[in-house]
């Protein structure tokens, strides 16, 4: 522990050695108040899952992933939580950072599964620019990290780091592409199969 002396010099020395005033008293400066900023930014950053740079994340540089972060939320799921309930309003992206999550729709008054979201894959890149009710239930199996972010989110981030923000925009746009055209083959299948069947 350091202490200071009259004069106003710090001693490296230890309690007991340290150099007395004049009135033979040890005079030591300590801060008034505990800095509660410190340790609520520290409480944040322990608290904060990193985002991974896969998925629609995946050319963003680390410092820009840590940006990314402090937009949104991020939301930990337990196993059997909602996350999305099918018919209601939704108007949010969401990026599994870990975990496992389930989609399902009813079919006959039963859950059936129609998809599963891991680690690195999203969920509303549609809904966060055209926000519809939901058609699908979505649940966590297991302990399941998520972040969420809605349109004005998405968009204040690319405001103040444009270059960083075209690179998001570019892999939402991707996974969306992507989705159209795993839709697109499974209806040609389909039809397909449809088709030959008659045929037959």
């Amino acid at each position: 522990m350091r202490g200071k002396v009259p004069g106003g010099q710090e001693t490296g020395k230890n309690v007991s050695q340290a150099m007395r005033g004049h009135s033979g008293s040890l005079v030591f400066d300590f801060p008034s108040r505990i800095d509660s900023f410190s340790f609520s930014n520290m409480s944040d950053k322990l608290m904060r899952p990193e985002l991974p740079a896969v998925g629609i994340m995946a050319d963003l540089e680390a410092g820009d992933r840590a940006l990314l972060s402090g937009y949104g939320e991020f939301l930990p799921a337990q196993p059997g939580q909602k996350i999305i309930g099918a018919g209601e309003a939704q108007d949010c992206l969401y990026f599994v950072i870990s975990g496992l999550l389930h989609v399902t729709i009813d079919v006959e008054g039963r859950a059936k599964l129609v998809a599963r979201v891991e680690s690195g894959e999203t969920l509303g890149e549609v809904n966060v620019y055209d926000p519809k009710k939901a058609s699908a239930t979505v649940i966590a199996q297991e302990f399941t990290q998520i972040w969420k972010a809605n349109r004005q989110d998405i968009n204040d981030f690319v405001d103040a780091y444009p270059v960083a923000g075209a690179k998001l925009l570019e892999g939402i746009v991707t996974i969306m592409c992507r989705r159209i055209r795993n839709m697109n083959e499974m209806i040609a299948d389909s039809e397909a199969a449809d088709i030959l069947g008659k045929f037959w």
